[in-house]
């Protein structure tokens, strides 16, 4: 069982479970093909993307499209269609557009996202703006001063 580095005791408070490793942002994971962290937080502290491949390898293409750049799995960062929640007393507005912000940045951009909800998203840069730009309600209104 793994979870987030800095996180163990949170995990385990929430599962009931001891961590056998911990992950850290950037951390290769020993998957074939191997997967990638990135830390992702605002839905909540400790959440995560994985990134797959990519890095420009001829066996880094995702499975499903054929694409050379990565697939991300973002779980609740990013849905198809609606808004993702970002709620008290976890979730972090400022964190999450961040998130946001760095998963549209990245380069090489992502080809395609697999989210914890609903379909697959075939254009991820306009999916991270659009979360970011008009997510659920007027984004800048919630941040605290």
């Amino acid at each position: 069982v793994w979870t987030r580095d800095g996180h163990a005791e949170r995990f385990r408070e929430a599962t009931g479970v001891d961590p056998d490793r911990t992950f850290a942002d950037g951390d290769r994971l020993p998957t074939d093909p191997p997967l990638t962290v990135l830390v992702a937080p605002g839905h909540a502290p400790d959440h995560v993307v994985f990134r797959l491949a990519g890095d420009d390898r001829s066996d880094s293409a995702d499975a499903a499209t054929g694409d050379p750049r990565p697939a991300l799995f973002v779980g609740d960062v990013a849905v198809a269609e609606g808004s993702v929640v970002v709620g008290a007393p976890d979730g972090d507005m400022r964190e999450y557009l961040a998130t946001l912000e760095r998963l549209r940045d990245l380069d090489p951009p992502a080809a395609r996202l697999y989210p914890g909800h609903g379909p697959a998203v075939d254009e991820p840069r306009a999916t991270f703006e659009s979360r970011r730009r008009d997510g659920p309600g007027d984004h800048r209104r919630r941040l605290r001063p």
